[in-house]
């Protein structure tokens, strides 16, 4: 297994490496099946956390963390993408040997930086790029997509990111930012037409 990275500003292609060489060793030769990952698995079966659902903060700034052994994850967050992304977020955060108790308060890009980067591999281990080429192919998702004004997606688009990132169990958000980190997306202009916000 991946443990001990200690650097926090590792590129997208080693965030890659680092996930797929996980998800190679966690699915064996199920590896490549066309289906989402199943991320409670890997954190109990693989990296051997436990995970636990609780009320984490009143206020929900809290989604996840991550403490000895264990995943706490925030039951109230509401959508299964959302659910799924945090655990995979404090997985990551175990995988590079972070925690938030390491936090060092006088150094906040520090701390930014390592939720950059569990982000970063977090995408990676949820979203590997043989699911995303195939959730875009059933959901017919031309690419690259297309993001006019830096918000809005054509309503074809919008429906067929909503399809494609149904299919892996993630938010539209998380899979729009997985197609920039993967180069799939391009910037327009207005358009004439129906154009739905989208935040990413």
């Amino acid at each position: 297994m991946v443990y001990g990275i200690k650097r926090n500003k590792l590129l997208t292609d080693e965030c890659e490496a680092i996930a797929e060489e996980i998800l190679r060793s966690f699915l064996k030769n199920r590896y490549g099946e066309k289906r989402p990952i199943d991320i409670s698995g890997f954190a109990i079966e693989y990296l051997h956390l436990d995970l636990e659902y609780k009320i984490l903060s009143p206020d929900k700034s809290v989604c996840g963390l991550i403490r000895d052994n264990c995943v706490d994850v925030d039951y109230e967050l509401g959508s299964t993408g959302r659910i799924r992304f945090t655990i995979a977020h404090e997985c990551a955060h175990y995988i590079i040997n972070h925690s938030i108790y390491k936090r060092n308060v006088n150094f906040p890009e520090d701390y930014s930086a390592c939720e950059r980067l569990a982000d970063k591999i977090a995408s990676c281990l949820l979203m590997p790029k043989y699911l995303m080429e195939y959730s875009a192919e059933c959901a017919n998702l031309k690419l690259p997509l297309t993001i006019y004004d830096n918000c809005t997606l054509k309503g074809y688009d919008y429906r067929n990111t909503k399809s494609a990132s149904d299919l892996l169990k993630v938010s539209k958000s998380a899979y729009i930012n997985r197609l920039k980190d993967l180069g799939k997306v391009s910037y327009g202009d207005r358009e004439i037409g129906r154009l739905i916000p989208v935040i990413v």
